[in-house]
């Protein structure tokens, strides 16, 4: 069992809010503790005086702030992983214990609170507004700025002159969920921001000290996840009967990702314009608060006086708009979608993959910036249900569309060749074998390989070419074949395909050179190999490719002159390469060590 807190009517144990400390080793300190523990914690039954053993724990709600070390929150909340438990300040003693149990809270029939509800709801929609001045947008700009948030003082200066709009019709704060809110609501810190920001309300775009009837406190927000929890709130009082009675009335909610495909509200499907080149901008919240207060009305009537709810679905937001006069509602959409996916979280996730990118990475720095994202979860729900398949199919109508364009020109093509494997090293469990035709430059075919399907990881990549020159040769034939150095690759194209030309890659012969003339640099007496290594190997290059197909005599000649340019000898070789096809030497090739 979990170490509990030993404080009378108190059973906390070590959570995600709740940290446990042990008794100081300070006598003085020590027994202050013991005492303010005793006065709620009486005698046992044989009339002694409780007394802490060595595992006795006191939970941290019995202390006040100011008992805490400050520097594990000031890390926090710069974005620093900090330490889970609180660490208690030397000297300090706990002060705070309950008299006794706390009081059940008092439970309220859903029939009671759901009469009180309408209630309220017919006497707010029957009051008028007082307004002592502003525009009628300012209603919801003032309902917005003052529905939900922590009370908290804001000592920042003064109070700002504001004339806020109030409403008749509510006089107290009712406890209880709007229809409108079926989600319990999260107010705390944004995943996409890790420090607490301060957001000014709409119509002010300052620190306003606002009090409403409702609250008579001064409201601040931390975030824009509060500010959207407000604005959810703003639309309790216009749920009525006749919303209730509606079967295609569903009630909307905040979501920060696309967990759970939004049910409540139809997504046309995408047209002609909703292409993904359509140009894509960042918008702020802010800006579009202030976009929606100053110009929007109601199409039904010239009434401003519209109530929204918001709803985010990874990068889409909805805001439905509801007219207090005529009960006008509408949906505006910050993104179009395909299918039920919204746009953007679908070219989000395609970007992602068809990038090659990290998309833990791609979202932390979107959520640093304060973004809203998506979950890394959608992400491979849609690359699994949606990206995968669209690969797949463009892949294959891709692959059959240029091996029926080489199958009509009827000439036999050239290919090349090559094996990946998952991990290095001979325990690799797939590997792909990917085909080029090296004319057109475009990939013809693929081949997927598991360890077990052959002898061993190292076969993969000879079970890869035979499936794709099976595969190939159905529409075309393959005149010359490029590969590596693979030595059963090597055996099965001279035994089975003995029509078909095999030539080696050069890329991996200099690779092969490369890294034996390094190894023998680091031998005694052959240090000065090692600045003549990049020029060696440039020199193979430019033997094979300097050379016409077919005269592979010459290709021979030319690399084995560089024995001869090394020791500075450039001409008089004989053969079909009698001298070096370079000028006169000067600078830094002329300063080389010539042996």
């Amino acid at each position: 069992m979990p170490t509990r807190c030993v404080a009378a009517y108190c059973s906390n144990y070590t959570s995600s809010s709740i940290s446990l400390h042990k008794f100081p080793n300070d006598e003085k300190v020590r027994e202050k503790w013991v005492q303010n523990v005793r006065r709620t914690r009486g005698p046992d039954r044989e009339g002694k005086e409780w007394t802490p053993s060595p595992t006795s724990r006191l939970c941290s709600d019995h202390f006040t702030e100011d008992c805490f070390d400050p520097a594990q929150d000031l890390k926090r909340s710069f974005g620093f992983n900090a330490k889970h438990r609180r660490e208690v300040l030397p000297g300090k003693i706990p002060t705070i214990f309950p008299r006794g149990p706390a009081e059940p809270k008092r439970r309220e029939s859903q029939a009671v609170a759901k009469r009180r509800h309408q209630e309220i709801l017919r006497e707010c929609l029957s009051a008028e507004p007082v307004e002592e001045g502003g525009s009628d947008h300012d209603i919801c700009a003032t309902a917005v700025s003052t529905a939900s948030g922590p009370p908290v003082d804001d000592d920042d200066g003064p109070p700002v002159d504001v004339t806020p709009t109030e409403n008749q019709g509510i006089q107290v704060q009712p406890d209880m969920k709007s229809r409108a809110v079926q989600a319990r609501l999260r107010v705390g810190t944004c995943k996409g921001v890790q420090i607490k920001p301060t957001v000014t309300t709409i119509g002010i775009q300052n620190k306003p000290s606002v009090k409403t009837i409702s609250t008579q406190t001064q409201i601040t927000y931390n975030n824009r996840l509060q500010e959207l929890d407000a604005m959810s709130e703003v639309s309790e009082p216009v749920e009525d009967a006749a919303y209730e009675n509606d079967p295609d009335y569903e009630p909307m909610e905040i979501s920060d990702d696309e967990e759970d495909p939004p049910e409540e509200v139809p997504i046309p499907e995408a047209t002609s314009d909703t292409l993904p080149d359509t140009r894509i901008f960042m918008v702020f919240w802010t800006c579009l608060v202030q976009l929606f207060s100053t110009w929007c009305c109601c199409p039904a009537c010239p009434s401003r006086k519209l109530i929204w709810r918001c709803k985010e679905v990874g990068t889409h937001l909805l805001v439905t708009f509801l007219c207090r006069d005529c009960s006008y509602e509408d949906t505006w959409r910050s993104q179009p979608s395909y299918g039920r996916t919204a746009a953007g979280n679908i070219l989000l996730s395609s970007a992602i993959l068809f990038a090659g990118a990290s998309v833990t990475k791609v979202l932390r720095v979107l959520s640093h910036m304060g973004v809203a994202v998506m979950s890394t979860r959608s992400f491979f729900r849609h690359q699994e249900n949606i990206l995968f398949r669209a690969i797949r199919t463009l892949w294959r109508e891709r692959q059959f569309w240029m091996l029926t364009v080489l199958q009509a020109e009827q000439e036999p093509i050239v290919c090349g060749g090559d094996g990946r494997a998952d991990s290095p090293g001979h325990s690799a469990k797939y590997g792909t074998y990917t085909m080029m035709e090296l004319k057109q430059t475009a990939v013809i075919d693929v081949q997927l390989v598991q360890s077990n399907e052959v002898d061993s990881s190292n076969a993969m990549e000879k079970e890869g070419l035979q499936r794709s020159l099976q595969k190939i040769q159905e529409y075309a034939e393959i005149g010359t074949l490029v590969t590596d150095r693979h030595a059963g690759i090597n055996k099965m194209i001279r035994e089975q395909h003995p029509n078909i030309q095999h030539l080696f890659d050069v890329w991996h012969v200099a690779k092969s050179i490369k890294k034996k003339l390094k190894k023998l640099s680091k031998t005694k007496g052959c240090e000065d190999l090692k600045v003549w290594i990049a020029s060696i190997i440039n020199h193979l290059y430019w033997a094979v490719t300097s050379t016409p197909p077919g005269n592979g005599d010459l290709i021979v000649e030319k690399w084995k002159s560089v024995l001869q340019h090394i020791h500075n000898r450039h001409r008089g070789f004989g053969g079909l390469f009698p001298r070096c096809a370079h000028g006169r030497l000067r600078g830094r090739e002329r300063r080389k060590p010539w042996n």
